[in-house]
This record gives structure tokens, C-alpha cells and sequence, in this order.
């Protein structure tokens, strides 16, 4: 069974649920089949060929539905063939009671082998199609109860009314009540796709957050986040906020509510809301113990994009994960080491290295899962090796061609993680390793699509705040060596560092411009490729100038990401020696001369001049 699917469908139908008990809301109510023709009469039915009238036709159609139903016979039978055909001929011509209430029993049909199996598709597309051409003289009400009819046999998602009734919505955001606001909103989140007004619809929710109830706001998170639309108004993120805060012990009974919650605060929060989300953070971390582990990952994630960690609150869940990890699903033990990658967590209980060596257990158990999703194996692997814990018979599984073809397909735009992991044997396996490995080519590729260009001044792109330190850091670096290069040392790291070559020997740096290492090619530099022939290597410090930037931090600790930490450690084990440029330190610098004694102070120790 596929679990993540199963978790979706829980998701609608809990909203679903609400919807149908708030009385106001006009919810799909299940007809009944008692009134309807017994369905004995069947074969009269398929067998009558005369002309019949559309009223005829309606009546018939809900005897063979009570008939498939009562026997358990699927509309794809071959001797409904010709029925199939008038009937998609007669419904454009239905009152608009019958064709509702056509809707109305397809969800009585026995389930297709698939959705485009003949029949049911003949059958649902002419449906669509004669509600389409109506839509436009529906009042909102009746749409929405149309719509409501699509979801009871689960084509919401497919129909092209729903989606249309959507855009019709989106044209009246002004006009529309609360209800008719959380209703709609429902849909988006079936149909996954933003509409252009979505601001409008911010705006909306704000005239009328007051009035909603902690369960019509989540069901509102849900729509935004299921169509990718973050909440742009600080303002109404902090409503979101205090209002989860203020009922959290009505809500800690509702997990998906809390979960729809916690996506769109973690897909919209800034900067501004750091100290309420700690607030919140702390305030979930007694009720941690009785969460469903799904919940507890999502309390997790909450601060991943701007790497807001609360300690205490992540040492919980690791030993939520570390009880009970049979429950968690392949994607779910991959988004935990995530953030335990990210957060770089150093826990005095150990449980952080207990659930890793429990998750390297469990991976064998989880053939099937990882067939369906290949990539979030990879991606855990990777998380793995930042959590320091590694598994080379796995590696060699990832790095292997033909399982790459299946998880990324043949074009073979492979992800980081790969990069990452091969790179991993490469540096913190070598000697060790004898597993497969990506070959050049893919390196090269990945070296030009993987890697950010290396910045320059007066460039047609938009430079970064971290690419101008960089960019500054190099000049005045250069004021004091008079030579020093801007590098992809480790290729599968996003950005480029500096470069410093000093001769020992001639007291003087070294150019590295003419190296025969061209730059995105995915090859690494270690001191033995990095300079031509007749350079005399053992005279050579060479020197990474690391610029901490803004996202290398946890967020509030003097604490580096784990791929930050990551990316230090494999300098040092290609006998680099490092110097990390923390961002806050020199934007606080005043003028030339002040960056140029900084620089001095932290690299002419590394280069021996002071001997």
C-alpha cells in the first residue's frame, strides 16, 4: 500500500468533513438508491433500441447504476456499450436536476480498472462537458454543489467544470462569502493548480479571518499550500500564528489540522516571524511525546527554510523517530535527516546517532518503498553522510547506472544528493571505497548544471549579497598576495570559494589562472591536479578562503549548517587548510585598510610568512 498517498487521502477527507459539518456549507449528500426501478429489468433496457427521450435516458441510466451496484458489475462491460453511446448523446440534453443528479450516482459504480477505461470515460467526459457549457448560468451555490458532486466519485481533480468554476470564483474574490471563500479554496487544493487571483484571495481571508474557526483555517493553509502560493503579508502569517497558539490544546487532538497549519507557515514564514515561530516551537514541545510521527516531522521542518532550529524541540522528535520507526515511511525518514543534517545537531543523549544507526536497519526492510521513490533514497543516503554515517553497499546501489536511469531517467539530470554522494567516496572514502561511481561525463555535466557561476564584477547577473563579499574578499586579498583565484574546489558544492597557492619556498603566491583545470567540469582540486607540471608541490600551501554566508548558519547559534560543516571537513582531508569569512564579521568592517588587517590576521599564519 502506498502510504503517502493514503496520508492525501485522509488529508481531503478530514477537510472534507468539516465542510459537511458546518451546516452552512451546501455539502454533497449521498442520494439513495431505494426509489429507483428494480434493477431485474436490465436486459429490457440494453436491449430496447428505439428512439428514447432524454428523460427516458436519465431514468434508465439510474437503474443500470443500482443494477452495476447490486451485482458488482463494473460500466466497462461490453454489454452496456450501446447505452453508453446515447446516453452521452441524451445528458447535453437533461434538465439541470438531472443532470446533477447524473453526477449524483456515479459514485455508486463499481470502481474502473483506471479512469480512462472504456465507458466510465465516455461517461464522464460527456458529464463534463454538459456541465461546462451551464457553468456560466449557475449561481456560485449550485457550482460549488456541482463541484461537490465531481469529488463524491473523486474526478474533482480531472474535470474541467471544477477547474473552470475555480476561475469563475477567482473573477468574484470581492463578492464572495467566508463560506463560499473555504469552500472554493477545498477545491484548489483537489485541483493543485493556483489561480491568477490569489493575492485577491489573501486579501479575502484577512477581511475574514476573525470569523473563521481553527478547522476553516486549516482547510484555507491547505488550498494555499497545495498550489504553491506562499502568504506574502507578514500580518496575516502572524494572525496564523497567534491563532494556533492560542487554541493549541484544541488543536493537538486534530493532527492534519495542525499539519495543513504548520506546511503553510513553514512555506511563508521570514525572518519576521523567527520569534513566534520559537514561541511556537517551544509551546508544541510538551505534546511531542503523543504526536503521530508525521506530525512530529512537520514540527520539524517548520524552521528548515530559514534554519530555525529549536533544540530541545528536534531532540524530541529524533526520540519520537528513534520509538517508533517502523512507523515512519521512506519519505518521512529522509525529511528527518534532513533536518538533523541541516541543523547539525550535536545532542548530549545520543539519540541522534542511535536513529541514524536504526535508520541504516530499517533501510533493507523498505525494498518497495524505495523502488517507487528512488530519488528520496538517494537523498536520505546523502543526509546520512552529514549526520556522519554511511553505508557503502547502499552508495555503490545509488551510484550504479542503471539505477540512476530509473530514478532520475535517461536525460540523467541528476540530482545534488548523487553529486554529493559520489564526491563523498571520492574524498571521505578514498582508499576505502571499491563501489561503482558516476563516470566523467556525469561529473561534467553536473559541474555545469549543479554549480553556480563563478561571480564577477560589473557582471549582466544580479549578484547576491555572499558573491559581493566574495568579490570584495578577493580584491583585498589580491592587495596582499597580489594573486589569488575564485574556484569550485569542491565542485558539488553550490558556491565557489577562494583560492590561495603560496610558495614557502619564493615567499610569494602562485597563479593559478593558467591551470590546466578548467572550471564546470566537476572535477575536484586537490593539490596534486591543481597546478601544472614543474611546480614543485611540497613548496605549495594552498589556502580555501570560505565565506560564511547568511544560510551557512543555524539560524540564532554560533552553529554551521551540516553541509557547511561538511564541506570544511572535505577541505581538510584534501590537505587544504581553510579560512572561514563569517558574513556578519566582515560587512562590520570599516573601509580598505580595516578588511585588508583582517584578512592578514587570519591568513598569514596559514602561509608561514610569520616564521
Amino acid at each position: 500500500m502506498n502510504k503517502s498517498k493514503l496520508y492525501l487521502d485522509r488529508e481531503n477527507q478530514y477537510a472534507h468533513e468539516i465542510l459537511k459539518n458546518i451546516e452552512q456549507y451546501n455539502v454533497y449528500k449521498t442520494p439513495s438508491l431505494e426509489n429507483i426501478n428494480k434493477s431485474d429489468c436490465i436486459d429490457d433496457i440494453l436491449k430496447n433500441n428505439t428512439e428514447k427521450t432524454s428523460s427516458q435516458v436519465f431514468e434508465e441510466f439510474k437503474t443500470i447504476v443500482k443494477y452495476c451496484k447490486d451485482n458488482n458489475v463494473c460500466i466497462s462491460d461490453d454489454k452496456f456499450d450501446e447505452f453508453i453511446d446515447t446516453f452521452t448523446e441524451k445528458c447535453h440534453y437533461f434538465t439541470d436536476e438531472e443532470l446533477i443528479e447524473s453526477l449524483n450516482y456515479m459514485a455508486f459504480l463499481p470502481a474502473t480498472p483506471f479512469i480512462y477505461y472504456k465507458n466510465f470515460m465516455e461517461l464522464w467526459l460527456a458529464l463534463d462537458e454538459a456541465t461546462c457549457a451551464r457553468l456560466e448560468k449557475w449561481d456560485l451555490n449550485k457550482v460549488l454543489y456541482v463541484c461537490e458532486c465531481w469529488y463524491s466519485f473523486s474526478m474533482a481533480r480531472k474535470s474541467e467544470f471544477v477547474w473552470l468554476s475555480l476561475r469563475k470564483f477567482g473573477r468574484k474574490i470581492k463578492k464572495l462569502s467566508k463560506i463560499e471563500m473555504v469552500h472554493s479554496l477545498f477545491f484548489c487544493n483537489l485541483v493543485r493548480k493556483p489561480l491568477i487571483e490569489m493575492f485577491d484571495y489573501e486579501i479575502a481571508w484577512k477581511k475574514h479571518f476573525n470569523e473563521m474557526t481553527i478547522e476553516e483555517i486549516s482547510i484555507m493553509s491547505m488550498g494555499f499550500f497545495k498550489t504553491k502560493t506562499k502568504i506574502r503579508s507578514p500580518e496575516l502569517a502572524d494572525k496564523i500564528y497567534e491563532r494556533l497558539i492560542n487554541e493549541l490544546e484544541n488543536v493537538i487532538n486534530k493532527p492534519i489540522c495542525l499539519v495543513n497549519i504548520l506546511k503553510i507557515l513553514r512555506y511563508s514564514s521570514g525572518i519576521p516571524q523567527r520569534d513566534i515561530m520559537n514561541h511556537l516551537l517551544e509551546k508544541l514541545c510538551p505534546f511531542i511525546d503523543n504526536f503521530q510521527l508525521v506530525t512530529c516531522l512537520h514540527i520539524a521542518l517548520l524552521g528548515c527554510d530559514m534554519q530555525q532550529c529549536h533544540d530541545k524541540c528536534i531532540e524530541l522528535i529524533m526520540n519520537r523517530f528513534n520509538r517508533d520507526i517502523t512507523e515512519a515511511r521512506l519519505k518521512d525518514l529522509e525529511r528527518i535527516t534532513h533536518a538533523m543534517s541541516l541543523y547539525n545537531i550535536s545532542d548530549s543523549s545520543g539519540v541522534k546517532n542511535e536513529l541514524c544507526q536504526k535508520i541504516m536497519e530499517e533501510i533493507p526492510k523498505r525494498i518497495n518503498e524505495i523502488v517507487l521513490h528512488p530519488q528520496c533514497f538517494a537523498a536520505c543516503l546523502h543526509y546520512m553522510t552529514l549526520c556522519g554515517h554511511h553505508n557503502e553497499d547502499f552508495i555503490n546501489i545509488v551510484l550504479d547506472q542503471r539505477y540512476m536511469r530509473h530514478a532520475y531517467g535517461r536525460n540523467l539530470m541528476l540530482g545534488r544528493e548523487v553529486f554529493c554522494l559520489d564526491s563523498f567516496t571520492r574524498i571521505n572514502l578514498a582508499g576505502k571505497y571499491n563501489g561503482t561511481q558516476l563516470t566523467d561525463k556525469n561529473r561534467a555535466t553536473m559541474g555545469k548544471l549543479l554549480t553556480n557561476y563563478i561571480p564577477e564584477k560589473n557582471s549582466k547577473y544580479k549578484l547576491n549579497q555572499t558573491d559581493k563579499i566574495l568579490l570584495e574578499v578577493k580584491d583585498s586579498c589580491q592587495k596582499i598576495f597580489k594573486f589569488c583565484s575564485i574556484k569550485h574546489i569542491l565542485p558539488h558544492f553550490q558556491r565557489p570559494d577562494i583560492v590561495l597557492c603560496y610558495d614557502k619556498s619564493k615567499k610569494e603566491a602562485i597563479n593559478l589562472e593558467d591551470s590546466s583545470i578548467e572550471d564546470y567540469t566537476g572535477i575536484i582540486l586537490t593539490r596534486e591536479n591543481m597546478f601544472n607540471d614543474g611546480i614543485e608541490k611540497e613548496n605549495i600551501t594552498t589556502i580555501a578562503i570560505v565565506i560564511a554566508g547568511w544560510n551557512n548558519y543555524v539560524r540564532g547559534f554560533e552553529r554551521y549548517t551540516g553541509i557547511m560543516e561538511m564541506k570544511l571537513k572535505q577541505l581538510q582531508l584534501l590537505n587544504h587548510k581553510y579560512v572561514v569569512i563569517p558574513w556578519h564579521e566582515w560587512k562590520d568592517l570599516q573601509g580598505r585598510d580595516d578588511r585588508e588587517r583582517y584578512l592578514k590576521r587570519k591568513l598569514i599564519p596559514l602561509t608561514e610568512l610569520s616564521k
